[in-house]
């Protein structure tokens, strides 16, 4: 994934980046999901415990959404 998201500057076109995982991992949790944030520049979202829940779908969907206005405002700012 890191690979793919360094390759020509594709990172450049992601809002952020969600995690997962499970949390009996400690620090470990959704690690690499914030080890790319941080490389790359692009915010964490938000992340889910293994496979999430119901509740997790509008949590998610209002993250994301509210991410893909800030970025579409700022690249059309610019």
């Amino acid at each position: 994934m890191g690979d793919y998201l360094a390759y020509e500057g594709n990172y450049q076109h992601c809002y952020g980046i969600i995690g997962s995982g499970n949390r009996n991992f400690n620090k470990q949790f959704a690690l690499t999901a914030k080890q790319y944030a941080k490389r790359f520049d692009f915010p964490y979202i938000t992340d889910f415990e293994l496979r999430g829940t119901a509740h997790d779908i509008p949590r998610i969907a209002d993250a994301i959404l509210t991410y893909r206005n800030q970025f579409c405002f700022q690249t059309t700012k610019e």
